[in-house]
C-alpha cells in the first residue's frame, strides 16, 4: 500500500489556503503525543467558533513476534496518518469542541512466517517448511476515513502557548489478504489447499480483522500566534 501523503499534504494547504482568503485571523503551532506515536500539527482560526487543522501522527516502524492461530509469525506495525479536520466550538466560554473531517493513512500489520526449521498451522494442520517455505499476511486500513472526535483547545485566542486533547476515531475496516511462497503454494509438495487457506484466514479475520476503526488518544501544548 503506497501512502499518498502527497495528496493529504495537497488537500491540507488547499483547506488552510481557503481560510486564508479572509481576514487575518489567529494561526498555532502545536505537538503532542498518545496512543499511537507523536503529533505535529498547524491551525487556522476561521471565525471565532469554528478552526480548521492539518495534522501528522505516527509512530513509525514496529516490529515484535505474535502467535496467531498456532502459528509464530514476525510482525511488522506501521502506523503514519494525515489528518485534515475542522473544528467547532459551541460553548463561547469553553475549548470544548466538536471535530469531523478526514484521515489517509499508512496502517498495516504484517505478519510473516517461514524459513528452514519454522512451522506453520493452517486450518488445524500444522506444516514443517523449509528455506523458501513462507506465509505472508497483511492487515491494512483504508488509505482514507472519516475522522469524528471531540476535544479541547485549539480556540485560537490571545497569544502564546495552550493545551489541547483529543479522543476521537478513524472509521474504516480493516483489510485482509495472504501470499504464499515455496511449497505452500497449491499445489506444492506440501498439500496446502485454498480452502484450507480460506479458513485460516477466516479464524484470523475473526480474531484480528473484524476492526472498523483506528482510536486516536492525543495531549500536548500548543503556541498561538
Amino acid at each position: 500500500m503506497k501512502f499518498r501523503f502527497d495528496s493529504a499534504a495537497g488537500m491540507a494547504v488547499a483547506l488552510l489556503s481557503l481560510a486564508a482568503g479572509s481576514a487575518a485571523h489567529a494561526q498555532e503551532v502545536y505537538a503532542g503525543a498518545g496512543l499511537f506515536g507523536v503529533q505535529l500539527g498547524y491551525a487556522y482560526a476561521v471565525t471565532p467558533s469554528v478552526t480548521v487543522r492539518g495534522d501528522v501522527l505516527t509512530m513509525g516502524s514496529r516490529t515484535k513476534t505474535a502467535n496467531e492461530s498456532g502459528t509464530q509469525y514476525q510482525a511488522k506495525l506501521k502506523l503514519n496518518r494525515t489528518a485534515v479536520v475542522a473544528d467547532w466550538f459551541p460553548y463561547e466560554s469553553s475549548t470544548f469542541r466538536l471535530t469531523w473531517g478526514a484521515t489517509f493513512n499508512n496502517v498495516a500489520f504484517d505478519l510473516k512466517a517461514g524459513g528452514a526449521g519454522s512451522k506453520v498451522d493452517i486450518n488445524g494442520k500444522t506444516y514443517n517448511l523449509a528455506n523458501n517455505d513462507s506465509l505472508n499476511v497483511k492487515i491494512k486500513m483504508p488509505s482514507t476515513t472519516p475522522y469524528v472526535g471531540l476535544g479541547w483547545g485549539h480556540k485560537l485566542g490571545s497569544k502564546g502557548w495552550g493545551f489541547h486533547a483529543d479522543l476521537g476515531v478513524s472509521i474504516g475496516r480493516f483489510q485482509l489478504s495472504e501470499t504464499r511462497s515455496g511449497e505452500l503454494v497449491n499445489g506444492g509438495k506440501l498439500g496446502v489447499t485454498q480452502a484450507d487457506v480460506d479458513k485460516e484466514m477466516t479464524e484470523i479475520r475473526d480474531n484480528l480483522g473484524k476492526i472498523n476503526f483506528l482510536p486516536q488518544v492525543t495531549a500536548g501544548v500548543s503556541y498561538r500566534f
